[in-house]
């Protein structure tokens, strides 16, 4: 017939393939009927081995990092602040680099160091919290009689109790009376959270200092200097002696 002549052609023709030739072309396949032929997998050991590595030493590191962060009392703000620093690709240095980074920037303000404290000049404190209000209030010296808030506030650093001084220019706004925005004046170590022991561990010059400063010049123009007491406004009366202290911002 005609079909089993097409078939003949056909079969004359076309190549002939082995099982195995054919499982080389297509993969390996199986019959609809019959046996099913054998069919081994083809081994991937070295893959899974490497991802589960990856993944434990992922595990690992990340208890680390949460071990120093315990450890070494880091806040998430801290920490997140590092973190971002590393992900900007930026390099980290040592902390002795550091530490010489920041005696060079010392250098540069005048900070006076006794056994037991550190302090700036009143005035230079005064300026540079001028300086941050007017990024709130950019019409400062319009006014007359700028007020300085004194800030008081003590702290726990190891066995050592430290007290911190700060300031701000009122006029600035509620910015300025931020933590960020605060402008340090001293830090002072006292033997235990006494009054009479910090006003014992004050310096005099640091007390005749603050008296100094009545007036400041902004831009040709001199202003009246009113220093205002925060926090706890009695401690703070009877530590400095200084009875011209003004108490409408405790």
């Amino acid at each position: 017939t005609i079909q089993e002549s097409l078939d003949q052609i056909l079969g004359d023709d076309s190549p002939s393939f082995s099982v195995e030739e054919m499982d080389a072309i297509i993969g390996r396949t199986y019959d609809t009927r019959g046996i099913k032929r054998s069919y081994e997998e083809d081994p991937i050991l070295v893959e899974p081995n490497k991802n589960r590595h990856r993944h434990n030493k992922m595990i690992e590191d990340q208890r680390d990092l949460l071990h120093l962060k315990d450890t070494y009392h880091l806040t998430d703000s801290a920490f997140n602040a590092i973190f971002q620093f590393i992900r900007s690709k930026r390099k980290l240095c040592s902390l002795k680099e550091i530490e010489r980074l920041r005696k060079k920037a010392n250098g540069k303000f005048p900070i006076l160091f006794t056994s037991t404290s550190a302090h700036v000049k009143f005035e230079y404190a005064v300026r540079t919290a001028i300086f941050v209000a007017r990024k709130y209030e950019s019409k400062l010296e319009q006014f007359d009689t700028l007020n300085i808030r004194f800030n008081m506030d003590g702290t726990l650093i190891g066995n050592k109790h430290i007290v911190a001084i700060s300031i701000n220019c009122i006029e600035g706004g509620d910015q300025c009376q931020t933590s960020k925005n605060l402008v340090p004046l001293g830090l002072f170590e006292v033997q235990k959270e006494n009054t009479e022991l910090l006003r014992k561990t004050l310096p005099v010059e640091f007390i005749n200092d603050i008296k100094s400063v009545k007036h400041i010049s902004i831009g040709g123009k001199d202003i009246d200097i009113r220093v205002r007491l925060g926090g706890d406004l009695m401690n703070a009366v009877y530590v400095f002696g200084l009875a011209g202290f003004s108490s409408n911002y405790p």
